[in-house]
């Protein structure tokens, strides 16, 4: 898991032992392509995993989520954990509700379905021994803690004995959730239906809830291919879009190695200097590569990956949803420090914070009054009044790449208020030209 500035990268150390622990890395980027070149000084703990009573450690799931809560997982023993500052909850998903079969070890939050229980994306699990992945239903439960109720099968992979998984945040596959199969030791991707969040059957060609024949593409292989051996981690950078995957020891070929594979379209920075100025650029590039595979660490490793197109967008000096300056438009900071300031919430949540040792993060102060600034501008539904229910929820959906306005809005709008997503869509970009 990488910070929301992308500085430091969250690893978990002797994973599935009682001696597993939770470090933070810092990354060194080009001047020129922002992209992760290395890390820079020793790591430091963040805290050491609490060995549950069904023996194991801290696995590879990893998610920080608002109002501050950071969730994990430990395997053997099918425990979803969650942190708020130093104090942690534990939650047995054997325990019926939710009924979970033994053992999550990765998992994601959906960024197009949403728990209705807490207006949240969708908790999904995957397990370390079975192909099937599940949507776990949470409830508050107090101090920013969120106890698992329910469970309903997403789908059924083709391959198990699983890593962890996530959404490619952009192009050419942006909306697809890919997986890792730790003993095949290949990447995988299952093409979702981005209306339902729902993946698509193969046999049909439409989403199905609970398919067992899930559309499945390899992507990758080459990550080792053993019990002891396998992809393991898997994060995107919120800078670029790269993918990052750790491997777990065994294979000495990818012995304890974090790779990283670019050709994702992502958003960068580009500065352009004369002999009297320097100047942000505003044109747009667009290139095309092939995916290319960097190992960071001690040892070599060989992989393969398939071809993809890379779109490079220069973000624009102008973009004024960028709220915390740090030249780079995220949903998972940037819009929910504009929702939780509008809701009357701190801006920046401590946990943020916390993961922010550098403090690159702006004060709430200078954020509120950057969110205040284009408050007006916010009404991008044009109907008189800021929501956060509609307003913000039309903005981080058009962002994610979603249908602006749901259909169930639109389902209850019998007079046709809400404007075309058209409409809706140029306002936002008026706020943020691409």
């Amino acid at each position: 898991m990488f910070s929301n500035d992308g500085n430091t990268l969250y690893v978990v150390a002797a994973p599935d032992k009682a001696t597993s622990a939770l470090y933070a890395v810092s990354v060194t980027r080009s001047a020129t392509t922002n992209e992760v070149t290395g890390f820079a000084g020793p790591a430091v703990k963040v805290f050491d995993g609490s060995p549950p009573a069904g023996g194991g450690g801290l696995d590879t799931g990893l998610e920080f989520r608002p109002p501050g809560t950071l969730f994990y997982s430990y395997f053997p023993a099918n425990i979803l954990g969650e942190r708020v500052g130093s104090t942690e909850q534990k939650y047995n998903l054997s325990t019926n509700p939710p009924g979970v079969p033994i053992s999550i070890a990765g998992f994601t939050f959906s960024p197009f379905r949403v728990d209705p229980g807490t207006g949240l994306g969708a908790l999904q699990v995957n397990l370390g021994t079975s192909p099937n992945v599940y949507e776990v239903s949470l409830t508050p439960a107090g101090g920013g803690f969120f106890a698992p109720t329910a469970k309903t099968l997403l789908m059924t992979l083709p391959i198990g004995s699983l890593g962890n998984m996530q959404y490619i945040p952009s192009p050419p596959f942006s909306g697809d959730l890919m997986y890792e199969a730790y003993d095949a030791g290949e990447l995988h991707m299952i093409d979702i239906d981005p209306a339902s969040g729902l993946a698509i059957d193969s046999a049909t060609g439409q989403p199905l809830l609970g398919t067992a024949n899930p559309k499945d593409t390899r992507f990758a292989h080459g990550f080792g291919s053993n019990a002891d051996a396998g992809p393991f981690g898997l994060e995107f950078d919120p800078r670029n879009n790269d993918l990052f995957v750790s491997t777990a020891e065994g294979d000495a070929s990818i012995f304890n190695s974090i790779i990283q594979i670019q050709g994702f379209s992502h958003v960068t920075t580009t500065t352009t200097s004369s002999s009297t100025s320097t100047s942000t650029s505003t044109s747009t590039t667009i290139s095309t590569s092939t995916s290319s595979t960097t190992t960071i660490s001690t040892s070599t490793s060989t992989t393969s990956t398939l071809a993809a197109t890379s779109t490079t967008t220069t973000l624009p000096p102008q973009c004024l949803l960028d709220v915390d300056e740090n030249g780079t438009l995220q949903t998972a900071t940037d819009v929910v420090y504009i929702q939780r300031h509008l809701s009357g919430l701190t801006t920046v949540p401590q946990s943020f914070r916390n993961l922010d040792p550098n403090h690159t993060i702006p004060s709430d102060d200078a954020i509120n009054a950057n969110i205040d600034a284009i408050q007006p501008s916010l009404d991008v539904d044009m109907n008189g009044t800021v929501q956060t229910a509609t307003d913000i929820v039309y903005i981080r959906r058009y962002l994610s790449g979603l249908t602006t306005v749901p259909q169930s809005f639109r389902n209850l709008d019998p007079n046709h208020t809400i404007p075309p997503d058209d409409v809706i869509n140029t306002n936002i970009d008026a706020l943020c030209p691409r």
